[in-house]
C-alpha cells in the first residue's frame, strides 16, 4: 500500500485498512539469476533450464518471456546468458543457445533481435560477453569468437546498439571499455585488452612461446591503433579490473634468479604505465590464491590465501602504489569467498571474521571465528559488543559473513544501520542456534530483533526492515 502524502501524527486512525499480507512464490526449473532493473517494479529471473521469467509488480505475478513471440523470430532459440546494462536501467541483452542476441529498452516487457551480430559468442568462456559506455548507453562491446577447436576470440564494438558492428581485436582473454563513471583518465570510447601477443593462430591450444600483452584502443569505432602498457619484467598479465580511479591487473612474477611464481598486483591510473603495488618485505602472495575486495577512497582491499583455510588481507594506499597488511589468518572458504566485508555508506568500516585457531588447525580440529570491527579503513580492530540483554565475561557478537554461509551484514539503504545474523560468546557458534541483530549506530551497539536466523534487506532509506525465516516458509 502506497503511504499518504499526509501522514497524521501518530500513524493512520483505527478505521485505516493496512491491507493483507500476501505471499507470492514463483517456482522453476534449474537454478535462477534474478536481475533487478533499479528505480523500478521490474525484475527478470533467468534459469539453468534456460527459461526466462518477468515481474513489473516486484514479484506478485511472473509471466514467461517468450522470446521467439516477442521477436516474432521463430528462429532465435532459449536464453543462456542475461546482461544488464550499467549506464541504462531499462535495457537488458539475452543471449540463446541459437547464438543470437535479443534486446528490451522497455525493462523486458518487450524484446527485439539484434539481427547484425557478426560472430557467435567466443567458446572460450572469455567473460564479459557483453560490455558497456559510460560514454554513450548505445556503445556495445562483444566478445565472439570462431568455432571451437582450434578457435580465437573476436572483439566487435559497435556505436549504434548493435545496428552495425567493427572488429576490433582479436586473441583477446578479456576486454572492457576503459571509461567508468570514476576512471575518467582515458578517451571516452577507449577500450582496454588483455589477450595473446600474437594475432594469428589457434587460441585454445598454448603455446610454449606465447605471450600476454595489455593494450589500450583510444579510438575503437575508427580504427585498430593501440598502445600497450606492460608489468614489470618477469611478470606476465593475468586477469584485470577497473575499481574506482584505478585499473588493476592480477600479474605472477618470477625473480631475477627464478624460483617460485608470486602473485604481484600491478596498477595504472593513467592508462599508460604500470607500476607494481609493493607488498610489506618479506610478504608473498601465491598465484590463484587470492581475493580482490573493494575498498574505499579509491583503494583496494586483497585476501592471500595462507593454507589450512584462512587469510591475510593488505590494504593498499589511495593510488594503488603500496600494500601493508592490515589483518592476519581470515576466514577463507573453498572457493575463494572471504568473510571481509565493506560496510556500504559507512566509508572506513570493515567486518572481518578470523581464524582464532589457525595454528592449531588439523585433521578433526574445526575453525573457531571472531568477528572484528575496523571504523578506519583497518588501521585498527574491535570487536563488536553483544546486546546488553545478552553480556556475558569475555563475550563478544560474532556474525556470520560470505564464507561462513550466511547472508553478509548490509547497510547502504541506510548508513548507520546494519542487519546481521550471528551468535553471542567467545566465538561464532553454529547457525541453528543464530539469531538476528540489529544497530542503529554504525555497529557500535547492537539489539536482538529476531530469535532465529534471517534473510535480510532495509528498503525506504531504512524506515523498512524485511526479515524472512531462513529455513522455513513465511508470510510475515
Amino acid at each position: 500500500r502506497a503511504c499518504p502524502k499526509d501522514q497524521p501524527a501518530g500513524g493512520g486512525g483505527a478505521d485505516e485498512k493496512l491491507g493483507e499480507i500476501t505471499h507470492h512464490t514463483l517456482r522453476v526449473q534449474g537454478d535462477p539469476r534474478l536481475m533487478a532493473f533499479p528505480n523500478s517494479t521490474a525484475y527478470l529471473v533467468l534459469t539453468s533450464q534456460q527459461q526466462l521469467f518477468r515481474t513489473d509488480s516486484e514479484g506478485a505475478q511472473w509471466t514467461e518471456v517468450d522470446l521467439a513471440a516477442s521477436t516474432r523470430d521463430s528462429k532465435i532459440g532459449k536464453p543462456v546468458y542475461l546482461a544488464e546494462h550499467p549506464y541504462d536501467t531499462h535495457r537488458a541483452f539475452a543471449y540463446t543457445d541459437r547464438d543470437a542476441l535479443a534486446f528490451t529498452g522497455d525493462r523486458g516487457a518487450t524484446w527485439t533481435r539484434v539481427r547484425a551480430l557478426p560472430a557467435r559468442a567466443n567458446g572460450l568462456h572469455v567473460r564479459p560477453l557483453l560490455d558497456f559506455s559510460a560514454a554513450d548507453p548505445d556503445h556495445l562491446l562483444f566478445v565472439g569468437g570462431t568455432e571451437c577447436p582450434g578457435c580465437h576470440t573476436e572483439v566487435w564494438v559497435s556505436r549504434d546498439n548493435g545496428a552495425q558492428w567493427r572488429q576490433l581485436a582479436t586473441h583477446a582473454t578479456k576486454c572492457l571499455f576503459a571509461r567508468t563513471r570514476e576512471f575518467t583518465a582515458l578517451p571516452a570510447d577507449a577500450v582496454v585488452c588483455t589477450g595473446l601477443a600474437r594475432t594469428r593462430g589457434e587460441q585454445d591450444e598454448a603455446r610454449a612461446d606465447d605471450r600476454a600483452v595489455v593494450r589500450v584502443y583510444t579510438q575503437p569505432f575508427r580504427d585498430s591503433s593501440h598502445h600497450e602498457i606492460a608489468p614489470d619484467a618477469g611478470c606476465r598479465v593475468g586477469e584485470f579490473h577497473m575499481h574506482a580511479q584505478l585499473m588493476l591487473f592480477a600479474t605472477t612474477c618470477t625473480g631475477e634468479l627464478g624460483g617460485d611464481e608470486t602473485l604481484q598486483v600491478h596498477v595504472t591510473d593513467d592508462g599508460r604505465t604500470l607500476h607494481a603495488a609493493r607488498l610489506p618485505p618479506g610478504a608473498r602472495v601465491a598465484p590463484d590464491a587470492f581475493t580482490l575486495l573493494p575498498a574505499q577512497a579509491g583503494g583496494v582491499l586483497l585476501d592471500a590465501d595462507g593454507g589450512h583455510g584462512w587469510g591475510q588481507l593488505f590494504a593498499s594506499s589511495s593510488n594503488g602504489s603500496h600494500l601493508h597488511r592490515v589483518l592476519t589468518h581470515t576466514n577463507r572458504g573453498a572457493l575463494g569467498a572471504v568473510d571481509v566485508e565493506r560496510v556500504d555508506g559507512l566509508p572506513g568500516m570493515l567486518l572481518a571474521n578470523r581464524v582464532d585457531n589457525a595454528d592449531a588447525l588439523g585433521a578433526g580440529v574445526h575453525k573457531r571465528l571472531r568477528t572484528a570491527a575496523s571504523w578506519d579503513g583497518g588501521r585498527s580492530w574491535h570487536a563488536l559488543p553483544p546486546p546488553a540483554t545478552e553480556s556475558c565475561a569475555d563475550c563478544a557478537l560474532h556474525l556470520f559473513g560470505r564464507a561462513t554461509g550466511g547472508a553478509p551484514p548490509g547497510a547502504g539503504a541506510a548508513p548507520g544501520v546494519l542487519i546481521g545474523v550471528g551468535t553471542v560468546g567467545t566465538h561464532l557458534g553454529r547457525y541453528p542456534q543464530a539469531r538476528t541483530y540489529m544497530s542503529r549506530d554504525g555497529g557500535v551497539t547492537w539489539a536482538q530483533v529476531r530469535a532465529a536466523p534471517t534473510l535480510h534487506a532495509l528498503a525506504d532509506h531504512g524506515a523498512l526492515a524485511l526479515l524472512a525465516a531462513d529455513a522455513t516458509p513465511t508470510s510475515t
